[in-house]
């Protein structure tokens, strides 16, 4: 069977630089999909490209097969929500809801009646009458999660849509996100920069480095094992550390793990499942104290070692000794894993 939107073989260059380089993604149909990495990396180009903003030098986009390559951003039936809302401000709540309908020459009763039930499905019921500059940023954001919706579009694309928004109702709007959209069951990219939103979100996530996908998969199989040394340093708290296998030890300067598979590459460290002291393991590391800073519910500490700076996160109610002393590394279950 195949899948929903098919992006195949896409680049996209500006002048001499190629934004997305060779870019290979399949969705299924009600599939969310982020494309995560660091500013740069391509990902909202990617964005802009199924949405018809920008042309691409070569590949195909194509959604229940059809080739949408040649089409107008307006005749795709593609929904986008932007980083900056691009709200119009002289348009009432309801008439910005409103506007890709007027757009497809949908009569003002029915326009009407569907922006209405976009608003109360964001949760705005009543407010149509309001204009933007007399909502908050949450109550805005919900607002162009509404224009995007109410043309039933058979994709939506999500451009960094809770940036401008503080931890607490990030965290709120994207569950509400995730929640409406698998109720509707609309094919989803999202884009950002931010792990844990798209761990928390996703079906699957793409991470993206110089224009290309270089690790994809379920959230929990990226944080477990990485397939890719940038992908596995980006998903945060992980330092990667190249060396070699002999005999089924993994070997780097000052470290050797035991239970390692023949040829890998790299070996992994998850800095939240790492512990200082004298624990029994596979995991064998010394090194001192360089920085240690408390975070509420955990320490952040780098290790200096002869293999170079390792990430560790402990709980609070485990203080590391002070920056200077000496110390050992160990890791609990799920604590390592290997590139080969």
């Amino acid at each position: 069977m195949s899948a929903y939107l098919t992006i195949e073989g896409l680049r996209v260059e500006y002048g001499e630089h190629r934004a997305v380089d060779d870019l290979t993604l399949h969705a299924e149909q009600g599939e969310f999909v982020t494309l995560l990495g660091p500013s740069g990396c391509g990902k909202t180009t990617t964005l802009r490209a199924v949405a018809g903003f920008v042309k691409p030098a070569a590949g195909s986009i194509r959604v229940q097969g059809q080739d949408i390559g040649s089409l107008p951003p307006h005749r795709r039936n593609i929904g986008m929500v932007f980083q900056s809302y691009a709200l119009f401000p002289h348009l009432t709540v309801g008439e910005n809801v409103a506007f890709g309908l007027r757009m497809r020459h949908v009569g003002r009763a029915d326009r009407d009646r569907r922006a209405d039930e976009a608003l109360a499905m964001v949760g705005l019921k009543g407010f149509g009458d309001r204009y933007p500059a007399q909502l908050s940023g949450g109550q805005q954001q919900r607002v162009a999660l509404a224009r995007a919706l109410v043309i039933e579009p058979q994709i939506l694309l999500l451009d960094e849509p809770l940036s401008n928004l503080d931890a607490n109702l990030r965290a709120e709007l994207r569950g509400e996100i995730r929640a409406l959209q698998s109720r509707l069951g609309i094919t989803t990219l999202l884009v950002t920069h931010d792990q844990q939103e798209a761990l928390a979100v996703s079906d699957r996530v793409a991470i993206l480095n110089a224009g290309r996908i270089v690790d994809i998969g379920a959230p929990q199989a990226l944080c477990d094992h990485p397939s890719d040394p940038f992908a596995a340093a980006f998903i945060g708290g992980r330092t990667v550390i190249g060396g070699e296998v002999r005999e089924g030890v993994f070997e780097a300067p000052g470290l050797f793990c035991t239970g390692a598979p023949e040829g890998a590459r790299e070996i992994v460290l998850r800095g939240p499942r790492l512990r200082l002291g004298r624990g029994e393991g596979a995991l064998h590391l010394e090194g001192r104290i360089a920085s240690r800073a408390f975070l509420g519910d955990d320490f952040e500490v780098d290790v200096e070692a002869p293999c170079g700076k390792v990430r560790v996160v402990v709980p609070s109610d485990q203080p590391p000794p002070p920056v200077g002393e000496m110390c050992r590394v160990s890791a609990l279950p799920g604590g390592v894993s290997f590139i080969l």
